[in-house]
Formats: C-alpha cells, structure tokens, sequence
C-alpha cells in the first residue's frame, strides 16, 4: 500500500498515524492545528459543522502545548466538541435559543479528561436541539455537488460533519437513540458508543438519563480506541485484531424498513470478512428482544419530559413544534407503563447476554442505518436500527462499507458484549482491515 504520509495533508490523517510525530516533536500542535483550521476555514461556510469556532483560540492552545513537556495520550490532536457538552472557555447552547450565550463556569469530566491528556478542543459542534429533534445548519459534506444536499445524520451532525471533512481528526458525540453511530453511518466515518455507563456523562446536558451514552466519532477504528484509553486514564496498546472470529449476522425485526444500498452493505460486509477469516452465521433476535424499539420509544418520551421540564414550562415557544410534540408524548406516557418498559429492558439485556454465550459469537453484525442520508435538511433520518442497542446498553461501532447509488457512504454497525469494548473494537478493526 502507498505511504499516505506522503500523499495527505496533516489534518487528512487519522490519529494513529499523528501520535507519533506529535509525540516525537516532528510535527508540532501548531502545525497540525494551522492544517485543520485552514481546513475549516475553508469549507465551514457551506459544511456548517461549528456553532463556535476561534481559530485564535485554538493556535493559543496549540502554542501552550507546543511550549510545554508532552502532556499525555492525545497531545496535540484537536477534538471537536458537542454542543451539548459543557467548556468553561466556549459557550454550550444545546442546539437551542434557550441557551443563547451560555458558557458554563467548568469543563465536563469528558473534556477536562481530553485536556489533561494533551488534547486541543477545536471548537464546539453543531448538536440538534436538545441532542434530540429540530435539525441544525450542517451538510453532510459527501452530498456537496449533489443537486440537493443531505443530512449528516443526528443528534451529533457538526462532530461527523467535521471529521468527514478532516476539519478535525476526533470529536465527541452523543448517543440516546442513534445519534453517533447514525451520523457516522451518513458522513462516512468510524463511530463509537461505549457501553452506557463506563464513561461519566458530568457536564452533559441530560436527555434521557437510562439511555444517553458518551460516544466519539474518527476516521479509524484504531482511533476509538485511542480515545477510549484516554477518556479513562489507561495506558494504550494497539488494537490486535488477528482473530479468529464469530460473528452474528442479525438483521433485526425492522429489516423491512431497511433501503437496498444498506442490504447490500451487509452483504458486503460478511463477504469480506469470510474472505479474511471470520466465522459468520445467523443471529436471530428471540421475543423478548423483538419489541424494544417500542420500549425505547416510550422510555425515551418519557424520560424527555422530565429532562426537559423546565425548559419547557420556561420557554416553550423557543421550542421546535418537533420536541414540544415528543416532551407532550412523554406527559401521556404513566409511571406504571414507564416501570414495565424499564423491567422489559433488563429482562433483554439478560436474554442477549445469553443468545451471545449460546452462539459463541464475539459481535453482532448489523445495519447502521436504513441506508444513505436522506435528501434535505429537515430531518436527521430515522434511528430504527439504534435503538435496541442502545436501550441494551451495548457498545456499538460504525464501520463504512461502500457507497450507495446516490453516492453517499453506507456502513454497518458491529454489537459487543456489555462491558466488552475493547473487545468489540478489535472486532471492529478486522472488518475495517477486510476491506484493504
């Protein structure tokens, strides 16, 4: 293969191959910074993937690094983050005229832990309101010279939009329904979703509180993998993904919904990763897992109209006629109803642990999304092939395949085992490799 050293400029890399130059000294923080600023600069008016952006701000941070002794893992790379995700140097307005101007008086954990390991925030990303409906400004930069552009998926649209553009290498996102691995799906880049819980959401504002999951989005999975490490405090050791493997080939209850370019992803998908070794076999989902996107619909209304209570007894005519209606929804949905969907989820998460150990399998292999970004700006598209795995509290990856017949990347979606993530990026890189 080429050495795409040679052929990429610096903030077209991927962070595995600028970690060690930036911790070397060979490329400094200003210099990949300069990159990824002129990068935005240049395409950030027809992208529009920043509520804020100071590049002044930005060469300041990269010159206190570049001052200074190597800080830790991410040293140098600059993050993009959400706009749901508090910085005590940048506003966090949520998406929302509500929050206008608000700049909170600390770092989120998520932040302060990226900063403390070297890391560069970029500027804060375009959020949908609320990280839950009503549509931001931000294109999806693959449908630029289309005759109609498309989303670039949702709720975490400026992160996607930004990486997919090598505006910048990494960014965080946001997951309660299918807001990172989605968008990342649409741009054509690696998404990660954690297993909920592992990484603290302190300085997050809350959308569905047993549902919302830290994630981050980079153009190689070795870079999830990266981040991981950083995010908590561990010593980082590439990913060794030989195998062999097993992996379920699961098409969901809601395969019906799913576009033939996403059929055809999966396909392709399996194919390839047979040809590199892998064991693939059917993976079928059993009753008690059959009506979860049901279940996380309710739990997800419900639990946004708590979340958002205030802001909509405030300020509701701020709102979008789209979460007004959702936070309306969840007032009709009883705590009993509530109560029974939650012990249904638990019940779930029992039975896939065990479908996981009866088949043997390392990951579930899966569709990202019902295939391309869908035209126009009015919707980020639907998250049907999300949302069971996100109510399961399973880690997630996005991994691209090909791209579909109006031109826009197609992925998949790779399931782990809870608590398994490291595990299920391994995974994740043998299908990236399948495909070199």
């Amino acid at each position: 293969m080429p050495d795409t050293t040679t052929m990429l400029d610096l903030n077209e890399l991927p962070v595995h191959m600028l970690l060690p130059r930036l911790q070397a000294r060979e490329v400094s923080a200003r210099d990949l910074a300069e990159a990824c600023i002129a990068r935005t600069e240049a395409h950030e008016a027809e992208i529009g993937a920043w509520t804020t952006f100071d590049a002044a701000a930005v060469r300041a941070q990269a010159d206190e690094l570049d001052a200074g002794p190597l800080r830790g893992l991410l040293h140098g790379i600059p993050v993009a983050v959400k706009d749901i995700i508090d910085t005590a140097d940048l506003p966090t307005q949520c998406g929302t005229p509500i929050y206008a101007g608000r700049t909170p008086e600390q770092d989120a954990d998520c932040v302060a832990r990226t900063r403390a390991a070297g890391g560069l925030v970029m500027g804060k990303s375009v959020t949908t309101e609320f990280a839950c409906v009503g549509p931001g400004k931000t294109v999806n930069p693959h449908s630029l010279h289309a005759k109609e552009v498309h989303t670039p998926g949702g709720s975490s649209s400026g992160t996607a939009a930004a990486v997919a553009a090598c505006m910048v290498p990494l960014g965080f996102g946001t997951q309660t329904a299918g807001s990172v691995i989605r968008p990342a799906a649409f741009c054509g880049v690696v998404g990660f979703k954690p297993t909920f819980g592992v990484h603290s959401l302190a300085g997050v504002q809350p959308l569905g509180p047993t549902l919302d999951t830290l994630g981050w989005l980079c153009r190689a999975v070795e870079d999830a993998e990266i981040m991981r490490a950083a995010q908590l405090g561990e010593a980082y050791k590439p990913l060794d993904a030989d195998g062999p493997y097993r992996i379920g080939y699961c098409e969901t209850p809601d395969w019906h919904s799913a576009r033939g370019a996403a059929a055809r992803a999966m396909d392709t998908a399996r194919t390839a990763m047979e040809r590199a070794g892998a064991k693939v076999v059917p993976f079928d989902l059993t009753p008690p897992l059959t009506h979860l996107v049901e279940d996380h619909k309710l739990m997800m209304a419900y639990e946004v109209n708590r979340s958002l209570a205030d802001e909509y007894r405030d300020h509701a005519d701020l709102m979008t006629d789209g979460l007004r209606a959702l936070i309306e929804e969840g007032e009709t949905v009883s705590d009993a109803a509530y109560k029974k969907a939650l012990k249904a989820a638990e019940a779930a998460r029992q039975e896939i642990a065990r479908l996981f150990d009866e088949a043997g399998i390392d990951a579930i292999l899966t569709p990202s999304a019902r295939g391309e970004a869908p035209e126009g700006l009015s919707t980020t598209g639907d998250p049907v092939f999300n949302r069971l795995w996100t109510l399961l509290k399973l880690p997630c990856a996005a991994v691209p395949v090909l791209d579909g017949p109006a031109g826009l990347p197609v992925g998949v979606q790779l399931v782990g085992k809870l608590n398994r993530d490291r595990e299920l990026l391994t995974v994740a890189k043998f299908t990236e490799q399948a495909f070199c």
